[in-house]
């Protein structure tokens, strides 16, 4: 050991608990996918080094001054690391200063760490390595709220407690006079497991004291970070302006972009898409876009701050007003509300999705600062089109109810609407670019036996879901004519592209709009989960009396097969949605619906704990008095069973106590025992002297041993006649206790006990 180290148990555990404590810190920084490869590696790699030169008993690499050097070198290099280094690494993302900055104090926490662990000697030095693991935890507080940092947190906890005994150990430790208490040995091991329980229990009890604090304590959701967001850009194709191929990259990617929690079940969202943005204008370039236009700005009304966003619940009104004044009847089921509930990630958009035309919602889309009982008020704006705006910015993750309601017009209603198009409906959504005669002759021929609009439209949507199309995600950079006449394959872009087309070289309204298919359902957690690669593009197409009905003429894209990991990745997913739900937005509301719902749950489980125990107290007095009754009419079927019971009752007494109980009947009756009884009767023969001679005064004190009490009663005159046999008493007693007493001796003691008995009662 060198000089002041610390016993060699204690210097283990300490070195391994600090190593794991690092190490957690480490990766958590490394799994929130912030940090760049190379310092990720050379970190975890020189941590590894280090881990096995620990376990080797290896003294450290760098001495103190060399450290000291090697710290001030780094401290002149932070501000190109700041200026270069980082802020080439950061590149493309949003907040890139900030970005930058968090980079910049992570590697130099890491070079740090690594200096300062092949240079640790002392106390102090583990300590400062200690509160570099605590600061990286804290780094990848910041950079993520995953609930991948939640097991880190976990892991951390007990590591730190562990660490921080183990250091105030070998702080006592130093200096001592006493042996080391060498790594390895029994006495070792035992330290080292009382460690790690004591570890173990008091990480659950921090645990479940800091659940506690956190679900009971006042909420105060202190926003400072939540307007920046450190994830790099991933939707582009959700603004004003979409080209053709943008979408295609974004289904590239499997990561997840919401998470709707339907009310009802699955069944709610069979054929409802999840809507983003409707482009209007199309260019000959294959860009779609929605003309600079006043916006609608809509603020939260009533003590709730719904947003009522959409012009759903009117038009519905209305077009049931119009059919009863014609003498038509509304069939039941053309609408149907549908409540859900979204989980949006940091996506880079600023567009909120809700199912199909959605008429209201509520959240807090602002960041700042939210205490208890009062709600943050902001505003959303919409465009023109239908388009769900958050003007401060999808920076954080954003939980949001929604309420739509969604129209399912049966074909017959469609074919009686009249094309009596509003002027503002034609100039907008009838534009149409340049293109060659023979796309609007087309158009003529797919629907020529179409005579409404609504057949012209399902015609066109028959012929581009035909075998001569094929779906594809393979990037071809087709227009749109080269894609109906000669490619024939691609992805939804390009099917509402020109299924949109088509409609308007006809006359009829339509709308190119961009959002996500529901995605897949996950029945662990009765939410569904929406990927990026869940994005869509899809057909509204306009009538006067039911306004925007969706048409999708893409072709369903292959689908996959599902393995054990996929189901295990939903269970993941609904511990996902968990801890998004009731940790990073659990708030002032959720704390109070959920003290409500746990007095109504109590409320009820004392209920039913109440019911349950009368039942039960109903039924045993119903059970006595039916055998009670039996047992009057039977006296003789009574007798025999309370002489069973007894029995058994004696029975299992008699098994318990059968040793005691025969060396009794042999104290009493003077019964032959055999040899492995001779102790307990020698005992209890023993103890009745003690009683004998305590009638006369004379007690056996609890410290004092047999034959020292047999000295004691013969330094008193007056028990003089007892002397010899209480002396031959104890003899004949302790070599009955210890294995050496024989049938004689045991006969022996039996009549030395009853010539002590005439003499106690001679005196």
């Amino acid at each position: 050991m060198l000089a002041g180290e610390a016993p060699g148990a204690i210097q283990r555990f300490l070195e391994v608990s600090l190593f794991l404590m690092l190490l957690t810190g480490m990766l958590a920084v490394v799994a929130t996918d912030k940090l760049d490869p190379v310092t990720a590696v050379l970190a975890i790699g020189a941590l590894g080094l280090k881990g096995v030169r620990w376990w080797r008993r290896l003294p450290p690499e760098v001495s103190e001054g060399a450290a000291r050097r090697l710290m001030i070198i780094y401290l002149i290099f932070v501000p190109l690391d700041f200026l270069f280094v980082s802020r080439a690494l950061t590149e493309g993302s949003q907040n890139r200063g900030l970005f930058s900055a968090l980079l910049t104090v992570v590697h130099l926490l890491v070079f740090a760490m690594v200096v300062r662990l092949y240079s640790a000697r002392t106390t102090r030095d583990y300590l400062f390595l200690a509160m570099v693991s605590f600061a990286l935890v804290l780094v990848s507080a910041i950079l993520t709220v995953e609930t991948s940092f939640l097991g880190f947190v976990i892991a951390y906890l007990g590591l730190s407690i562990s660490t921080f005994m183990g250091l105030e150990m070998r702080r006592g430790a130093e200096g001592a006079v006493g042996p080391p208490l060498a790594a390895g040995t029994p006495a070792a091991r035992r330290v080292q497991r009382s460690l790690g329980w004591t570890t173990v229990m008091l990480a659950l009890g921090a645990s479940l004291a800091g659940a506690v604090v956190f679900l009971l304590l006042p909420r105060v959701t202190a926003g400072y970070l939540s307007s920046y967001n450190f994830q790099p850009t991933l939707i582009t194709g959700f603004s004003d302006e979409v080209q053709l191929g943008q979408i295609a990259r974004i289904k590239l990617s499997q990561e997840v972009v919401m998470r709707v929690v339907p009310e009802g079940g699955p069944g709610q969202f069979n054929g409802v898409y999840l809507r983003g943005r409707a482009l209007t204008t199309l260019d000959a370039d294959g860009r779609w876009h929605t003309p600079q236009h006043p916006l609608r700005v809509i603020s939260p009304q009533g003590e709730e701050s719904w947003y009522y966003v959409g012009s759903m619940a009117v038009r519905t009104r209305v077009a049931a007003q119009r059919r009863m004044e014609s003498g038509k009847r509304v069939p039941f089921g053309v609408y149907r509300p549908l409540a859900y509930r979204v989980f949006l990630e940091p996506i880079g958009t600023n567009t909120l999705f809700l199912a199909t035309r959605g008429f209201a919602l509520r959240g807090t889309f602002l960041p700042g600062v939210d205490r208890a009982g009062l709600r943050r008020r902001g505003y959303l704006n919409v465009d023109r089109t239908g388009a769900i705006t958050n003007p401060a910015g999808n920076y954080g993750k954003i939980l949001y109810d929604a309420q739509s309601m969604v129209a399912s017009p049966p074909p017959a209603l469609l074919r009686e609407s009249v094309p009596d198009y509003p002027e503002e409906i034609k100039q907008t959504y009838l534009q149409l670019p340049p293109f060659s005669p023979r796309l609007r002759a087309l158009a003529e021929r797919v629907t020529a036996n179409a005579a409404t609009a609504y057949d012209k439209a399902v015609a066109i949507q028959r012929f581009l879901k035909s075998t001569d199309f094929k779906y594809s995600l393979e990037p071809t950079g087709a227009s749109i004519e080269q894609f109906i006449f000669s490619a024939k394959r691609g992805h939804c872009e390009y099917f509402a592209a020109a299924m949109v087309v088509m409609l308007r070289s006809l006359g009829i309204p339509a709308s190119y709009v961009t959002g996500f298919q529901p995605g897949e359902y996950n029945d662990v957690g009765g939410h569904y989960i929406v990927r990026a690669s869940d994005a869509h593009s899809w057909v509204e197409v306009y009538f006067p009396e039911w306004g925007w009905v969706t048409f999708d003429p893409t072709p369903p894209a292959p689908a996959g097969l599902r393995g054990i990991l996929d189901r295990l990745a939903l269970y993941a997913d609904w511990a996902e949605l968990m801890w998004i739900d009731w940790v990073v937005n659990y708030n002032y509301a959720q704390q109070m619906a959920l003290a409500q719902s746990t007095q109504r749950n109590s409320l009820r489980w004392s209920a039913s704990l109440r019911l349950w125990g009368e039942e039960k107290y109903q039924a045993a007095v119903h059970r006595v008095g039916t055998w009670r009754a039996f047992l009057m009419r039977d006296r003789a079927l009574a007798a025999a069973l309370a002489a069973l019971l007894l029995a058994i009752v004696l029975g299992g007494f008699y098994l318990a106590r059968a040793r005691e109980i025969r060396a009794w009947l042999a104290l009493r009756y003077g019964l032959r025992i055999s040899g492995a009884e001779r102790a307990g009767l020698a005992t209890l023969q023993y103890q009745q002297m003690l009683r004998l001679l305590a009638r006369r005064g004379w007690h056996k004190p609890p410290g004092q041993t047999a034959r020292e009490f047999a000295w004691a009663i013969e330094t008193r005159q007056e028990a003089a006649p007892l002397v010899p046999q209480v002396g031959r008493i104890t003899a004949l007693y302790e070599a009955a206790r210890f294995g050496s007493a024989t049938a004689s001796d045991a006969a022996e003691l039996a009549a030395t006990l009853g010539s002590l008995r005439l003499a106690v009662r001679s005196l």
